[in-house]
């Protein structure tokens, strides 16, 4: 079984590979009716799929992330400094937001059944077999972090994948 190295925001583990333990998405899965496919899951398999959800919300999503990281030797993109709440508040910087957990479960639960990565790949941009022409729309399948996972994530993403700068009134 593999093992989940959790970053608790201390940045100070050179071998984290994920955001939440295995017991922490099985919390949220006792409390929510979509994470039917998370509880139904191996230990083993548990591990595997927090492990690759929170490679995939980096390797998909650090980009396009608002802030800094905390520390210059954190192996993931969070804890990060310099992110705030839809409200406004500052978010600790030696923390795990609590909507990156949330969106960590959503997408372990959608690995439970579905290989992620797999389901981008979209065949030929346009091609022609004599006189049959066929296009494929590249837009036709859903992203790898889904609309509902951006969603949870959506206080520290910049803006239409473009730079922002948060303004706070003082």
């Amino acid at each position: 079984m593999p093992t989940v190295v959790v970053e608790t925001g201390s940045g100070a583990d050179s071998t984290a590979n994920s955001y939440a333990a295995t017991a922490t998405i099985d919390t949220i899965a006792d409390n929510e009716m979509w994470m039917t496919d998370w509880i139904a899951l191996s230990a083993n398999n548990k591990s595997k799929c927090v492990i690759t959800g929170t490679r995939l919300l980096d390797e998909y999503l650090c980009d396009q992330l608002l802030g800094y990281p905390t520390y210059t030797t954190q192996p993931l993109c969070f804890p990060r400094s310099g992110l705030y709440t839809r409200q406004g508040a500052a978010l600790s910087s030696t923390a795990i937001p609590a909507m990156l957990i949330t969106a960590l479960a959503k997408i372990a639960n959608l690995l439970a059944t579905t290989d992620l990565e797999a389901s981008q790949k979209t065949g030929l941009a346009s091609g022609s077999v004599g006189s049959l022409n066929a296009v494929f729309d590249k837009y036709d399948r859903e992203g790898v972090v889904r609309d509902q996972v951006l969603a949870s994530l959506s206080f520290c993403l910049a803006p239409s994948n473009e730079f922002a700068v948060r303004t706070v009134r003082t």
